[in-house]
């Protein structure tokens, strides 16, 4: 899921509905210490938005 997208470590992670859809919302520390939000929908894995100040620079691609 998000942590093989995304290197790093969890922080804080919860569950929430987003447009009618269960998702998870995720805080990730990164390897270059970039904090990062990824919300991932629960039913299919994808990634419907990825935030943080820096998340390019962390090397971080989202598509």
């Amino acid at each position: 899921m998000a942590l093989g997208e995304i290197k790093g470590v969890i922080t804080e992670a919860k569950f929430d509905h987003e447009d009618k859809q269960l998702v998870y919302v995720l805080e990730i520390l990164t390897a270059d210490r970039h904090e990062v939000e990824v919300t991932v929908n629960v039913a299919n894995g994808k990634f419907l938005s990825v935030e943080g100040d820096d998340y390019g620079k962390a090397g971080i691609e989202y598509r």
